[in-house]
């Protein structure tokens, strides 16, 4: 796509009138790096994303992939706001590509089951219907967090290279609760990162 759009535009610098309809049929789809908060743990104090706040964050989420015309996304796989992401790209028959920072397993021991069965379920299904899914490491989780800050910054780079091939640039589309503490790897770590 990026190259017949770079063909149009050098035949239309060279005189030849290119159709605006036709430039339109060639846009390149929308990259979308994702980020959010998890499900609460039933033990946390205060909480950021409660249960029952699900399906309302999954149709904010359907309606800004709709606005974006999202095609290809990048994120995470963490129960909570990155499997809604995951699931509202596949049922948008969208390209969806998962970081995690390490093994399976103990991503899903760290991220995913103290949440209940339905989210792991959830998560592997979600595992399936990637269209790639890479691990910073294959090793376990020892109880450093750097995994998690390379993972995020791994798929913010996979997608700007993507986009940059397409000759676009990637949109930045989190759920957030608003506290800037910054935790290694975290929401409001990744929102810093990108924002600069």
């Amino acid at each position: 796509i990026a190259s017949s759009i770079q063909q149009l535009r050098l035949l239309n610098k060279h005189g030849l009138s290119i159709p605006a309809q036709l430039l339109d049929i060639l846009k390149p789809p929308t990259v979308v790096v994702f980020t959010g908060h998890m499900i609460d743990h039933l033990n946390q104090a205060t909480g950021r994303f409660p249960p029952e706040l699900g399906p309302k964050v999954r149709q904010a989420i359907d309606e800004q992939l709709e606005a974006l015309d999202a095609r290809i996304g990048y994120s995470s796989a963490a129960c909570g706001s990155d499997i809604l992401f995951i699931e509202a790209m596949r049922a948008r028959d969208a390209e969806v590509n998962i970081v995690l920072p390490f093994d399976t397993e103990s991503f899903i021991k760290t991220s995913v089951e103290f949440a209940g069965p339905g989210w792991v379920k959830r998560f592997r299904e979600a595992l399936a219907l990637a269209d790639s899914v890479k691990h910073v490491t294959t090793e376990s989780y020892v109880g450093d967090e750097l995994p998690f800050v390379f993972a995020g910054q791994l798929f913010q780079h996979y997608a700007n290279i993507r986009a940059r091939a397409l000759e676009t640039k990637p949109y930045l589309l989190a759920v957030w609760d608003g506290d800037r503490t910054i935790r290694p790897g975290g929401t409001a770590s990744i929102l810093s990162e990108w924002l600069g």
